[in-house]
């Protein structure tokens, strides 16, 4: 698969960013960066922001960081994964996938089934 875009977390954080009526300044404030900095994110011109910044821009916005770490993560080609609060078995699943462990489309689609079933049962 190939990655996104920069232009698709810059085109997110911007649709965030001005749905919570805030500036490119106070962004830039919030984070300490400089405006310069955003606006060359914004319209893909630099790559996303770290993870870190991420969430402390959505945590300044007000906003659930997931699609935001999810879009930057498609433009890198690359998830990160905080396994330190992960059950065992869920940071073994996690070590199997960063070895290039393979499975089925349908295990696939049986753990996607899995996931949607559990956030419905969280909310």
């Amino acid at each position: 698969m190939k990655p996104a875009s920069k232009s698709a977390f810059g085109s997110l954080l911007r649709k965030t960013r001005q749905g919570t009526k805030k500036t490119l300044g106070d962004l830039a404030k919030a984070l300490g960066v400089s405006v310069v900095y955003i606006s060359d994110i914004e319209r893909g011109n630099r790559a996303p922001f770290r993870t870190e910044l991420i969430e402390k821009a959505a945590a300044f916005l007000g906003v659930d960081a997931r699609e935001l770490l999810r879009a930057a993560a498609e433009v890198k080609g690359a998830f990160q994964v905080r396994t330190d609060s992960l059950p065992p078995q869920a940071r073994e699943f996690v070590a199997g996938l960063a070895r290039g462990e393979q499975h089925s489309e349908s295990f696939w689609t049986g753990l996607a089934e899995l996931i949607r079933k559990d956030e419905a049962d969280v909310k």
